[in-house]
């Protein structure tokens, strides 16, 4: 339905604010008609009238100060609305006083939110005014208070899978930016496994997945006690989930100085920090229905939500947000002092990494594996030539790149299974190497049936899989083994 309906409160919203402050706006409306999940709807409510009173109370100067300053008496209040990249994006703009960076850092520092003399870049400070209890107001106001509520603001938005963002110009005004999926029910998500316990973790913010074993050249430093991992010429500060979490962990679990550990560190980046989560081992990737927690859990900052998966099992919701305020201050800070903070990011997609029968190294992208699956291969069966399986009330026919040989008859196997226009196909492999963040940049074209061609990918030799070519395998008619829908 259309946003117009929230829009339209936000001027009454402005009435009692500017009756409130002394203060005179007008609100300017752009984009009414945008449609959005009714879902979406109901969570921007209370956050668009949060910062509309903000905008007001410390935004706009007063009609006196704007006379002096030779802006118009009244401000301007600008609300916009449209859809980008799958994304509903909501911006909030002022023509008002802006923050004063030098004030805003000093205020920090004051507040043992960053070190004395650390050198943030320009939007780094801007989104300061996010930290709980920030604010640069000299006096209290009971419209909006001391800039208390922003960090609720901040993590309500990010909770629903949206993102905040604040940037501003002295003198000039403010915008803060919101961008929320444009669906909220069903979310993309990978499920690990850590002290026995399964947690989803929402793909749009996994970067990779590295494999961490004796024999990897990745291994988990300790800084200071605190989990730190150097990949490719990066610092990345780690949560340790059975830890943080004090998860029921054995012998084979990471603590300081123990080099035995074997399992995962799943790479994410909430906002602009970059930071890798520890886990015994992936389980699966899931389109998930996100509920939201009871009440009765209380304040749990770790978690967004929970989730009943395909076989029943009820699992919690990591919460980015919660996570990263558990990183060690100082691997944090050793980060920071590594890497300069616009360092530019190349433009990539996760790309699953894994080996069949055959030498060498295969490569998908990860959006175009629709599950993952570990197949019990003594339930297969063979119908008219082909080797199927019962799979979620329809029958799943299974390739490999090396014939049947390449189909265990017997005990677990990983299968890639590929949907395209109700038809769907699994890929039989012998196992998963690694999820990885990197662009697919093809140099020599492959003439082998189902491979595009070989490229370097995350700095290994790889060849590139056609899912295509094996959805090519599946009749398009009524008799062909097919199901309408993969969830």
């Amino acid at each position: 339905q259309p946003v117009k309906p929230v829009f339209m409160r936000l001027a009454r919203v402005i009435r009692e604010a500017c009756t409130a402050t002394g203060k005179q706006a007008r609100l300017v409306l752009e984009g009414e008609g945008t449609e959005v999940d009714t879902t979406v709807i109901e969570n921007l409510n209370d956050p668009l009238t949060h910062l509309i009173r903000n905008s007001i109370d410390h935004g706009l100067e007063s009609p006196e100060k704007r006379r002096e300053l030779g802006k118009p008496e009244e401000g301007t209040i600008k609300v916009s609305a449209f859809h980008m990249s799958g994304r509903i994006v909501v911006t909030i703009d002022d023509d008002g006083a802006g923050i004063n960076r030098k004030r805003v850092l000093e205020k920090a520092v004051e507040k043992g939110i960053v070190d004395a003399g650390a050198e943030l870049a320009d939007s780094e400070i801007d989104n300061l005014v996010f930290a709980p209890g920030f604010s640069t107001a000299q006096t209290v106001s009971d419209l909006s208070g001391r800039g208390v509520g922003m960090d609720v603001v901040r993590s309500n938005i990010e909770k629903i899978g949206g993102k905040i963002e604040f940037r501003s110009i002295y003198g000039k005004g403010s915008t803060f930016t919101i961008k929320i999926p444009l669906t909220l029910a069903i979310v993309s998500s990978l499920i690990v496994t850590s002290g026995e316990e399964r947690f989803a973790l929402p793909q749009i913010a996994v970067h990779e997945v590295v494999r961490i074993s004796d024999r990897s050249e990745n291994q988990i430093d300790d800084l200071k006690g605190a989990p730190i991992l150097r990949l490719r010429d990066r610092l990345l500060p780690l949560v340790n989930l059975n830890e943080l979490l004090s998860l029921n962990s054995g012998e084979g679990s990471w603590r300081p100085g123990h080099n035995a550990f074997q399992g995962y560190v799943v790479v994410c980046r909430n906002g602009s920090q970059d930071m890798g989560i520890i886990v015994d081992s992936i389980a699966d990737t899931e389109e998930i229905v996100v509920k939201p927690l009871s009440p009765l859990l209380g304040a749990t900052k770790h978690f967004s939500g929970n989730t009943i998966l395909g076989d029943g099992r009820v699992v919690l919701i990591l919460d980015l947000n919660g996570l990263s305020s558990s990183l060690s201050q100082e691997a944090v800070q050793a980060q920071a002092d590594e890497v300069p903070a616009e360092q530019p990011r190349e433009d990539g997609q996760s790309i699953l990494l894994f080996k069949t029968m055959r030498e060498g190294l295969k490569a998908v992208p990860l959006s175009q594996v629709q599950r993952i699956e570990n197949f019990d291969m003594g339930s297969t069966e063979a119908v008219q030539g082909e080797i199927v399986i019962q799979y979620r009330s329809g029958l799943l026919p299974l390739v490999s790149f090396d014939g049947d040989a390449g189909i265990r008859r017997e005990g677990h196997q990983q299968v890639l299974v590929f949907v395209s226009n109700n038809r769907a196909i699994g890929l039989a492999i012998d196992s998963i190497v690694d999820i990885a963040h990197d662009r697919i940049k093809l140099g020599k074209p492959s003439r082998e049936p189902g491979i595009v061609g070989s490229g370097i990918i995350a700095g290994r030799a790889a060849d590139v899989v056609d899912p295509e070519y094996f959805l090519g395998m599946v009749p398009d008619s009524e008799n062909s083994y097919t199901f309408s829908e993969v969830a």
